[in-house]
């Protein structure tokens, strides 16, 4: 699954619904994907910063280029914000979907 997809299928905020087996397992993938992405989104604006300063230093970044690169670093931020959200929602539905299985009486 790749980031645009995970992003376009969120996680459900539902409380109330009741996950199948598969579901919770697909939630399981859907989270690590949207913490791998963040923790690769973070090393990317990390590593551009690098280069930044290393240009930098030599005067050679333009100020179109440096206007873009503002730009793009506001957007993986929002991106990256919104990854460990959607992170975080699917733990929360993951934790109660452990909840009501451990609630279940055996018949």
């Amino acid at each position: 699954m790749n980031l645009a997809n995970l992003i376009n299928k969120q996680c459900s905020r539902d409380p109330s619904e009741v996950l199948t087996e598969e579901q919770a397992m697909s939630l399981w993938g859907e989270r690590e994907v949207a913490r791998q992405a963040a923790q690769n989104m973070a090393l990317g604006v990390a590593a551009v910063g690098n280069l930044l300063a290393n240009v930098g230093a030599e005067g050679e970044v333009g100020q179109e280029t440096s206007e873009r690169l503002g730009w793009f670093l506001e957007e993986i931020g929002g991106a990256i914000f919104m990854l460990v959200e959607l992170e975080q929602v699917c733990t929360e539905r993951i934790n109660r979907q452990k909840e009501r299985k451990q609630g279940e009486v055996p018949a």
